[in-house]
């Protein structure tokens, strides 16, 4: 059974802080992961034809920090998760623009 927690970026953040093991996804396109992402973020674009294989390949026992850009495809994603049986998935409510917004770092 899959878990889903909707967080907002200072929540995130705190998780990240404290699960060294968690995998930290960004699902929005290669060119918008250069521009600004989180550290340590991987990324698989939702829009690839190899999305679900590239997710099946991770490790679903590890917690996964989803987020795109406003999180409309992450929400969109989530039930992706499930299907593939991910066991924890931290989903960041309004994406990466209000992890910005709230001052935390992001990397390019």
């Amino acid at each position: 059974m899959t878990e889903i927690i909707d967080v907002d970026a200072n929540e995130g953040f705190e998780f990240i802080k404290n699960n060294p093991d968690i995998i930290i996804l960004d699902i929005r396109t290669p060119m918008e992961f250069e521009s600004e992402r989180i550290k340590g973020a991987i990324n698989i674009d939702m829009y690839s034809n190899n999305f679900k294989n590239d997710l099946d390949k991770l490790d679903k026992n590890k917690p996964v920090f989803l987020y795109c850009r406003t999180d409309s495809r992450s929400n969109y994603s989530k039930n992706i998760f499930v299907d593939l049986g991910f066991k924890k998935v931290y989903h960041l409510e309004e994406g990466i623009l209000d992890w910005m917004a709230s001052g935390l770092s992001v990397e390019s």
